[in-house]
């Protein structure tokens, strides 16, 4: 069910220091380009700066810190808030009328049309989640490389 769902949690290691991750994730923010965000001390916020548009992209929040002479970065990746009302809101309109459907027709004109409401949920659902998992897997793999880490979780 973990993977499906339209967020992750990931955990990565890696051999440099607290100030190297620093350098490397303003590197990627403010030379590079090729994400958009800010960070802290030991915290970052950002996403992967695109050219096309993918409202499904993640927003991704880290914190690091040294544990054992390793750094640990703590990543999640989400749907953007305005995502996550408006789908709040589609769902429970397309479930409404999914319940409401059977009672609003008569006997005899249950058909294909009645599976509208349910074949839309579906397809909500599909998108939403196919739309974030392309971009999450490939932030997953950039983010690695970026750190020169291992997923430990």
């Amino acid at each position: 069910m973990k993977n499906i769902l339209p967020f992750e949690n990931i955990v990565y290691e890696t051999h440099l220091s607290e100030n190297d991750i620093q350098n490397r994730i303003n590197d990627i923010i403010r030379i590079q380009n090729t994400y958009k965000g800010y960070s802290t001390s030991n915290a970052f916020e950002i996403k992967r700066n695109i050219n096309y548009q993918n409202s499904f992209s993640p927003k991704i929040k880290g914190e690091f810190h040294n544990e054992w002479g390793k750094t640990i970065i703590r990543v999640k990746m989400k749907l953007p808030s305005y995502v996550i009302i408006f789908l709040g809101f589609w769902f429970s309109f397309i479930i409404l009328i999914g319940i409401l459907f059977p009672f609003l027709i008569k006997e005899n004109e249950f058909g294909i049309f009645s599976l509208i409401p349910y074949v839309m949920l579906i397809m909500g659902c599909a998108l939403t989640i196919g739309a974030f998992k392309f971009e999450s897997i490939r932030s997953k793999k950039d983010l690695q490389q970026i750190f020169e880490a291992t997923i430990i979780k």
